[in-house]
C-alpha cells in the first residue's frame, strides 16, 4: 500500500479553500503518485487553531457541507482528514477516513492540550474509545496529535487490533519541541511495536508557526521516511504486510537541520504567512543600522520577495555616520527600495514646542525618547 501524507498549508476559517484544495491535491496526488490513501492534518478542514470559530453554530454547518463537497468530488479516492463536529450538545476534535462517499471510521481526540498555547479542553469534548478500520487487508488505528503524548491511546489502540497507527497533527514549533516530537515518536513506536506514520501541517497562524517535518517510523523505532521542514510537502511511504507484520520501505532522509536553521525557517514562514494570509501588499521596516533592524529587513526579504518590502531610515543628528552607510549598504545588498528621512526638523519642533514644559527641568532620557515616537508617527 502507498500512503501520501500530506503536508500542507491551510488557512484557519476558509472551510470551502480548505476543502477545495484537499479535492485538487487529492487529485493530483492520485494522479501523480498513484497514493491508495492520502491523509491530511489535524483539522485540516478549517485550519489549526481555529478558535472561538467554534462557537459558532454555522461553523459546523459550513463543515458539514464541505465534507460532502469533498465526497461528492473524490468517489474514488480514499483520503484521512481533520476537522470539527457537534454531537448532542458536544463539540468533537475528529479524523475520518472517507471512500467511496462513506465514513470507513471515525475517531475523537481523547488527549485534549491545555498547556502554554493550547487550550482545547475550552473548546472540544474528549473521546474515550479506539479507532481501528481495515482497508486493503491492513489494520489502521486512528489517533490525533496529543494522543502520541500519553502512552494509553496508542496502547488501546494496538490491543484493538491496529497494525499500524496514522497519526494527524498541528504542532507547532519551538527548539525543544523539534526533537522531543521524534523521540516521542520512536518511543511508542518501540513500545507498542506499531509503525507510525505521522503527518504534521506546516505555516504560520499568528503567533504560531507549524514546521511540517512529517515521518514514517517503524515497529523497530527506526526513522524510514521523513519531510523537510518550513515547506509543504507531499511524503510518500510504502508499506508491505508480511507474515503479519507491517513493513514500511526506508528512503533516503533529508539533511539534517542545525538549530540555526530551524530557528531561522521559523522565523521566516512564522513572517511570510502573517504577511501573506491577512493580504498585506507588502511590509515596511525602519531600518536604523543596528543589528536587530538589519536582521529584520533580511527575514522579511527572504520571506516575500525584496519587491515587497521597503525600508526607511530616519537618522537624527544622534545617528553615527556609520549606522546610515550601513543600513544604505544592506538595503541596496537585497535589492529592498529604501528611503531616506531625517528627522531632526521635526525633533526641534517637538523641542519648541515641549520647551515650556521642560523649562527647568535637568535633560534626561525623555528628550532622547521622542526620537522613538517620531519614527514610530512616520
Amino acid at each position: 500500500m502507498k500512503i501520501a501524507l500530506a503536508q500542507l498549508n491551510f488557512l484557519v476559517g476558509d472551510i470551502f479553500g480548505n476543502a477545495n484544495r484537499i479535492i485538487q491535491e487529492s487529485q493530483r496526488i492520485q494522479s501523480d503518485y498513484h497514493a491508495d490513501l492520502i491523509v491530511f492534518p489535524e483539522l485540516a478542514l478549517t485550519g489549526y487553531p481555529p478558535e472561538d470559530l467554534l462557537f459558532r453554530p454555522g461553523f459546523y454547518k459550513r463543515c458539514e457541507r464541505a465534507l460532502q463537497q469533498i465526497q461528492a468530488a473524490l468517489p474514488n479516492v480514499a483520503i484521512i482528514l481533520g476537522y470539527p463536529e457537534t454531537q448532542d450538545h458536544c463539540f468533537y476534535n475528529k479524523v475520518a477516513c472517507l471512500y467511496h462517499g462513506k465514513y470507513l471510521a471515525s475517531y475523537a481526540k481523547q488527549e485534549l492540550p491545555n498547556y502554554t498555547v493550547f487550550d482545547e479542553k475550552r473548546y472540544f469534548t474528549a473521546g474515550k474509545e479506539p479507532c481501528v478500520f481495515e482497508f486493503q487487508g491492513i489494520k489502521i488505528g486512528l489517533l490525533i496529535c496529543e494522543d502520541l503524548w500519553h502512552e494509553t491511546p496508542i496502547q488501546k489502540t494496538k490491543q484493538a487490533g491496529a497494525e499500524i497507527a496514522i497519526v494527524i497533527n498541528a504542532s507547532p514549533y519551538n527548539q525543544e519541541q523539534i526533537h522531543l516530537r521524534e523521540e516521542i515518536i520512536k518511543k511508542r513506536a518501540a513500545k507498542t511495536k506499531l509503525p507510525i506514520a505521522y503527518v504534521n501541517c506546516v505555516g504560520g497562524q499568528d503567533e504560531l508557526v507549524f514546521d511540517g517535518g512529517s515521518m514514517a517510523v517503524d515497529a523497530e523505532s527506526h526513522c524510514a521516511a521523513k519531510a523537510a521542514h518550513y515547506e509543504e510537502n507531499i511524503l510518500l511511504i510504502d508499506i508491505e504486510k508480511k507474515n503479519n507484520k507491517i513493513y514500511i520501505a526506508k528512503t533516503s532522509l533529508p539533511k539534517p537541520l542545525t538549530l540555526l536553521d530551524h530557528t531561522y525557517g521559523a522565523l521566516k514562514l512564522g513572517t511570510r504567512d502573517y504577511i501573506e494570509k491577512n493580504r498585506f501588499p507588502g511590509a515596511i521596516v525602519g531600518l536604523s543600522g543596528g543589528i536587530d533592524s538589519a536582521l529584520t529587513l533580511a527575514i522579511a526579504a527572504d520571506a516575500i520577495g525584496a519587491d515587497k518590502v521597503e525600508a526607511v531610515l530616519m537618522p537624527s543628528r544622534y545617528t553615527a555616520k556609520i549606522s546610515v552607510e550601513d543600513a544604505i549598504a544592506q538595503a541596496k545588498n537585497l535589492g529592498v527600495q529604501y528611503h531616506l528621512l531625517p528627522i531632526d526638523a521635526l525633533l526641534d519642533t517637538f523641542l519648541t514646542t515641549l520647551a515650556p514644559v521642560f523649562e527647568n527641568k535637568p535633560r534626561d532620557a525623555t528628550e532622547e525618547n521622542l526620537q522613538a515616537r517620531i519614527r514610530g508617527t512616520l
